[in-house]
């Protein structure tokens, strides 16, 4: 398997995390019984499937649970998105080309082990963290670490990243520092965890596939944060069964979908919903490789004004989504609200367009998708069927399993892939430029290098506009086909507090959860 094939499964395993994995996240238990009492000191927390793997190099970034209990982050996030300080109290860029950032570390914090944190092992863990295969090294390529001091790390970058900082966060898991033992033996990690956060994993109550239990820390640098006597992560492979547990008081947090909705509110849970990960399709052969129609600015519009977002919203996801003609979600620095009107749904001029550009008599193109819900089976019908109606002939291949084999076979000059918002640089790098994971065929389009080229080395000040500067290119070049930007929802339970959404409509740190008052 080479390094880029590599990154496309490390590209499904995200896809997996915001989506199709998410469908995996429940619930916590906040109280003793379903009738109110003393709080309960057990919290459980369902997922419908076994986690990747519990070390954060190989680890998927959508569910996050299993590494945020017992691995801290040097950087963590706010429920108004802002960064705060974690196991790192301060950090700040060097000089003015976003290729180095130097990170102050918390006194007194030791590893789970007992072992003390210090600048040398943080560096340790990072360098080891990039050689991983979690779902998000991806956007660490090129960046190394080492110790100034034996409070002080300094990270470079190849290249200039304006988003290191983000990437010492929970959801891309390399600021989830391993101790020296774990990066020394990372076999150990399969069934143990060797990290500085508020728990650990107690083997003895744990079975593999079935539950994970975790107990506190005695090590953890702020016992006073320590909400739970145990926390266990139990695998149950039905949201419908989970909803029920919630509805009874067996549960107290549930990640639903569109079809539990109106149960999880008439259990009595409240409904967290917000706008998580846009999806269509990616038009993969932009250069025209195989598919030389998609070389033209004129056919990818064309197939953008073919499609009735507004039905497909409707319809396939009964309200729980928006429409979108960009690909990226709010909250996000690229994301520009006045990109959402670029295509009307227009067929006339979806066919004037493929006339013009000579594919009067129509065309036919293959997508492939990976078939990971019902959703997505819905929606890429509905998009071949409008496709269709302007002359766009679309045979579609559902992947499954081998979506990432496919996607590089080079044989589909399309693919659908739900994808999670993220900054414009892990977006920009992954869907669009050069030896993205997303870009198999290698497109290159010079302009927009030159306009990331300015995103990455501008000012902090300056990057959200030089951001959007990047995401309307793409849209106005018709680089994508997005169609809806759709809805995760959480359910929760009145007996617990201090579950919330950050403005990107993330979770708030399973960290910071606690019993109602």
């Amino acid at each position: 398997m080479t390094s880029r094939q590599r990154s496309i499964t490390r590209a499904a395993a995200t896809l997996a995390g915001s989506v199709a994995l998410a469908l995996t996240m429940s619930a916590c238990t906040g109280t003793d019984d379903a009738g109110g009492g003393a709080p309960k000191t057990t919290l459980t927390v369902v997922i419908a499937g076994q986690p990747k793997s519990l070390n954060p190099a190989e680890a998927s970034n959508g569910i996050t649970f299993v590494t945020d209990l017992s691995y801290a982050s040097l950087i963590d996030v706010d429920e108004d998105g802002e960064l705060i300080p974690g196991l790192a109290t301060a950090w700040e860029y060097v000089g003015d080309t976003n290729t180095q950032l130097q990170v102050t570390l918390r006194d007194g914090v030791k590893y789970s082990d007992g072992t003390p944190m210090d600048a040398a092992s943080v560096a340790g863990s990072i360098n080891y963290f990039t050689t991983g295969n979690s779902a998000s090294v991806g956007a660490w390529v090129g960046i190394t670490a080492e110790p100034v001091d034996d409070s002080t790390v300094l990270l470079t970058s190849a290249t200039p990243n304006p988003i290191m900082p983000l990437l010492l966060t929970p959801n891309y898991l390399g600021g989830d520092v391993i101790a020296p033992a774990g990066v020394a033996d990372p076999d150990s990690l399969q069934n143990a965890t060797l990290g500085a956060g508020p728990y650990k994993l107690d083997p003895e109550q744990t079975v593999a596939g079935d539950h994970y239990t975790y107990v506190p820390n005695e090590n953890y640098w702020d016992q006073d944060a320590i909400a739970w006597e145990k926390v266990t992560l139990q695998v149950i492979t039905s949201t419908t069964s989970a909803v029920q547990a919630l509805s009874t008081g067996q549960v107290d947090f549930v990640f639903g979908d569109v079809n539990t909705v109106d149960a999880a509110k008439a259990g009595g849970a409240e409904v967290l919903s917000a706008p998580l990960y846009w999806n269509g399709f990616f038009l993969l052969d932009r250069d025209g490789t195989i598919a030389p129609a998609l070389a033209d600015v004129r056919v990818r519009q064309a197939m953008n004004y073919a499609i009735d977002r507004q039905l497909i919203v409707d319809t396939i996801y009964r309200g729980q989504a928006s429409v979108t003609h960009q690909p990226e979600t709010p909250g996000w620095d690229a994301y520009d609200e006045s990109l959402d009107d670029t295509y009307p749904y227009d067929p006339d001029k979806a066919r004037e367009l493929l006339a013009a550009a000579g594919y009067a008599d129509g065309l036919t193109m293959t997508v492939n998708y990976g078939g990971f819900t019902a959703e997505q089976e819905s929606l890429v019908q509905a998009m071949a069927a409008q496709l269709g109606e302007v002359g766009i002939t679309i045979e579609l291949r559902n992947s499954g399993n081998d979506y990432a084999t496919d996607l590089y076979s080079l044989k589909y000059p399309l693919t659908s892939l739900p994808f999670g918002g993220q900054p414009q640089f892990a977006n920009a790098t992954q869907g669009f430029l050069h030896n993205g994971s997303l870009n198999p065929f290698n497109a290159v389009d010079p302009k927009l290098q030159a306009l990331f080229d300015e995103y990455v080395a501008a000012p902090t000040e300056e990057q959200a506009a030089k951001a959007k500067a990047v995401e309307k290119y793409i849209v106005d070049q018709a680089l994508s086909l997005p169609v809806a930007v759709a809805n995760a929802n959480f359910f929760v339970s009145p007996r617990l507090d201090h579950v919330a959404l950050t403005p990107t409509g993330a979770l708030t740190n399973i960290r910071t959860w606690t019993p109602a008052s």
